[in-house]
């Protein structure tokens, strides 16, 4: 997952910043032989260098938002769906209990990437044009619903998934991993009207007793109601 993650990150550096660097420097080298047009080329530059400073921000905060930190995961929830939405032109929909107080900050984390990385494959795999992202929390359990409306995955491919983890790449072992490791739940749900991923995570330690022998859906029924 770390390879991956790192590939990611050279190929934005690669195809964005990089990029923009290049181009500006191109136009120094061209300055330096042509002073005719020395306004022309600096107005390049400056524009080359703005963008690359706005693109290097924006990779910044997607591999942390700094309001994660400092205002909690409703606040970097809503910065990240709101960006999705104009990035992908995906209808997204975000649905945060009013005045939700700060999480723990392992739980908050977790909710972030797992929410991160499940808008990441929906333009990637499902082709959906809509998705509801969903935060529900009692005295004991949180739990994050992401619903598409796309193509769905295929029974075969979240059946291996069920069993060993396997065939779905490194975004759902994530997912899984990030749930397993705060003792919670991971469900996902797929069919042709779309696929719905649910992960339920205990408050706290004492709290995890909770999950324990307790069926799924009657877990997400007791958050909803």
């Amino acid at each position: 997952m770390q390879d991956d993650e790192r590939r990611r990150i050279a190929r934005e550096l690669h195809d964005s910043l990089g990029q923009y660097l290049a181009a500006a420097k191109i136009h120094l080298d061209m300055l330096a032989f042509n002073r005719a047009d020395r306004d022309i080329y600096l107005a390049d530059v400056q524009d080359l260098l703005d963008r690359a400073i706005s693109e290097t921000r924006t990779l910044s905060h997607l591999l942390h938002p700094p309001l994660l930190d400092t205002a909690g995961f409703a606040s970097a929830a809503t910065w990240y769906v709101e960006g999705f939405g104009k990035r992908s032109g995906i209808k997204a929909s975000l649905k945060i209990p009013e005045n939700l107080s700060r999480l723990p900050e392992g739980i908050e984390t977790a909710l972030f990437r797992i929410m991160q990385e499940a808008l990441t494959n929906v333009p990637r795999h499902s082709g959906s044009t809509a998705v509801d992202i969903v935060l529900l929390t009692d005295e004991h359990v949180v739990t994050l619903t992401i619903r598409d409306f796309g193509q769905g995955i295929p029974k075969e491919v979240l059946d291996r998934f069920s069993h060993s983890g396997t065939n779905v790449g490194v975004g759902l072992a994530g997912i899984r991993e990030r749930v397993k490791e705060l003792g919670g739940v991971l469900q996902i749900e797929s069919g042709k009207g779309g696929t719905t991923l649910k992960a339920c995570i205990p408050m706290s330690e004492q709290n995890r007793g909770i999950l324990a022998g307790t069926e799924t859906s009657q877990i997400y029924s007791s958050l909803a109601s």
